[in-house]
């Protein structure tokens, strides 16, 4: 019995879990679903709004929050470099101020490597002109915390180089993520957008007032198909949070929206099609499920349940839909 019989009959008022969360209202279902859909959309059009950022402005990083998601920690370690780099140099060779500016400007290591790093004298003492607590912020740490060894003239001569290039393409979007982008931009789109918005908020909403019924044929069978909907939702996000296992860079699965074989089959075809693809594929059948457990709601509603007079041919062409 749905939610809307026992409040029709004066039953006492139902606790926030019965009434919002495990709900067998259909109006509250569809609002579920319509609240769910909305958050993927902004999720998909994040992904849409990167892939085209990477069409307009190819290794620009994107603002506010490409460092976070398209770089990995090595490379936000690297970066981290630039600032002790630039002081170590102005250290090293404070009449050279205007040429280092310039050169981290424009993250240009020629000059820097060229004609500052070429003038300095090789017997200089960096300890003494630098400084061991700086020489140790560009050092930096290994993979398990123990400090690297402090640079030496010539090792900056390497650093440098490595260190502009990694910050100028800190957080843009690569050409091995463009691809799973564009893939799991438009799964979610589909599956998890337009669908659910389409078929689980209108569908919920309308049906019963165009067969003219107080709620779906089967009510709870209306909630279980949302929570396993929801369910899918948890898996394909998880599946976006997983990095790839060997740069442990962001890398969405990068099989196409359709996931087709062999592409989705072979884990080593594309970055993400490990772990994430399989947790992508796992999310699209329960997709399926709460579609086929919707699909019997809804079909036995509009053949059972419709208004005395109501025939079939005089039901709206979105209920035939």
């Amino acid at each position: 019995m749905s939610d809307a019989h026992d409040s029709s009959h004066g039953h006492e008022e139902m606790g926030v879990f019965r009434k919002y969360l495990w709900s067998t209202n259909h109006k509250t279902i569809g609002k579920q679903f319509l609240v769910t859909s909305l958050v993927f959309l902004f999720v998909a059009g994040f992904l849409a709004l990167s892939l085209r950022w990477q069409l307009a402005f190819p290794g620009k990083p994107l603002p506010i929050v490409g460092k976070y998601v398209f770089a990995t920690e090595a490379e936000r370690k690297v970066a981290e470099k630039l600032g002790p780099l630039k002081e170590a140099l102005l250290k090293l060779a404070p009449a050279e101020q205007e040429k280092i500016e310039k050169a981290f400007a424009i993250f240009d290591p020629d000059p820097i490597t060229g004609d500052v790093l070429g003038k300095v004298s090789a017997g200089t003492d960096l300890d003494k002109t630098v400084g061991t607590e700086l020489l140790q912020e560009i050092a930096g740490t290994d993979e398990h915390g123990i400090k690297n060894p402090l640079p030496t003239l010539a090792s900056l001569k390497t650093i440098v180089p490595g260190v502009l290039a990694t910050t100028k393409l800190l957080g843009s979007v690569k050409p091995e993520q463009f691809t799973g982008l564009t893939s799991v931009h438009g799964l979610l789109m589909i599956f998890f957008v337009v669908i659910p918005i389409l078929v689980g908020a209108f569908g919920n909403f309308l049906i019963p007032l165009h067969v003219g019924t107080h709620d779906m044929a089967f009510p709870i069978l209306n909630a279980a198909s949302y929570w396993v909907f929801w369910l899918a939702c948890v898996i394909a996000l998880a599946a976006l949070l997983i990095p790839d296992p060997t740069t442990g860079a962001f890398n969405p699965a990068a099989a196409g929206w359709t996931m087709y074989a062999p592409l989705s089959a072979v884990p080593w075809s594309a970055p993400g099609n490990s772990t994430g693809m399989t947790m992508v594929l796992l999310a699209a059948i329960l997709v399926g499920f709460s579609s086929i457990m919707g699909a019997v709601n809804y079909l036995t509603t509009i053949l059972t349940m419709r208004a005395p007079g109501l025939t079939m041919w005089r039901l709206p062409l979105t209920t035939w839909a």
